[in-house]
C-alpha cells in the first residue's frame, strides 16, 4: 500500500452542521490533533482581530470541497490559527495524529 492509500484508509468521516464550530482560533492542537479535508459544503475561516476590546473577527476566505484546513497546528504542534467554521452541512475527512 502506497503512503496515500494509507493516509485515506485512516480518514474518519465527519459531519457537521450549519454554522459549527470546527477549530478554534488559539486552541491547543492537543485539544484537537487532527487536520480537515472538505468532502462537501463549506466552510469559513476567520482570524480574531489583534485588538482585544473590538473582539471582532475578519472573514479570511471560504473553503469549498477539495480544499483542507488545521495543516499547520497539525504538523508544527502549535495552537490553531484560525478558527473554521461550517456555512452549511458539511462532510469533512478528518485524519488525526494517532
Amino acid at each position: 500500500m502506497n503512503f496515500f492509500n494509507e493516509i485515506v484508509s485512516k480518514m474518519q468521516i465527519q459531519f457537521e452542521e450549519p454554522e459549527a464550530r470546527i477549530v478554534k482560533q488559539n486552541d491547543n492542537i492537543g485539544e484537537n490533533e487532527s487536520m480537515f479535508f472538505i468532502e462537501r459544503g463549506e466552510c469559513v475561516v476567520q482570524i480574531n482581530d489583534k485588538d482585544k476590546m473590538r473582539n471582532k473577527s475578519k472573514k479570511v476566505r471560504t473553503l469549498s470541497p477539495g480544499d483542507y484546513f488545521g495543516e499547520i497546528a497539525f504538523i508544527y504542534n502549535s495552537k490553531r490559527s484560525t478558527s473554521v467554521t461550517s456555512t452549511n452541512y458539511t462532510t469533512l475527512g478528518k485524519i488525526s495524529k494517532s
